[in-house]
């Protein structure tokens, strides 16, 4: 990590992709279709990303993680760049409904795994 103008610090996309957990092609893949923005280079053409970029891209993982589509996510933020934001509530919402029904659905598969669990206990 290195510093830039002193206060923020920045990483090169090895690095950045560690932090995150993601691969590098993961993180070309998200600039390249538009779900983050251009990132800066160095003189030499690498990326530098910030805490900024990297924050978002962190926000990124987790929808990903939770079951939210690139495709969904790149419609919501251009939809919000559009200022439709009703349209964007529409899908957002819907997401919301649909993390919870997975949410109830692991939960289930929690409870059955734990009985199946206490069964071979007393087999």
């Amino acid at each position: 990590m290195r510093e830039k103008d002193g206060s923020e610090q920045i990483m090169r996309i090895q690095e950045a992709a560690e932090t995150l957990g993601l691969t590098t092609e993961t993180l070309r893949y998200y600039e390249r279709v538009g779900l983050i923005g251009s990132v800066a280079r160095s003189e030499g053409g690498q990326r530098n990303y910030t805490d900024e970029e990297l924050e978002e891209i962190s926000k990124i993982t987790v929808l990903r993680r939770g079951g939210i589509s690139v495709e969904d996510l790149t419609k919501i933020k251009l939809l919000l760049k559009e200022n439709d934001e009703d349209e964007a509530l529409r899908i957002l919402t819907e997401k919301i409904s649909e993390c919870r029904k997975r949410i109830e659905n692991t939960a289930r598969a929690l409870q059955a795994l734990k009985g199946m669990e206490e069964e071979m206990k007393w087999a």
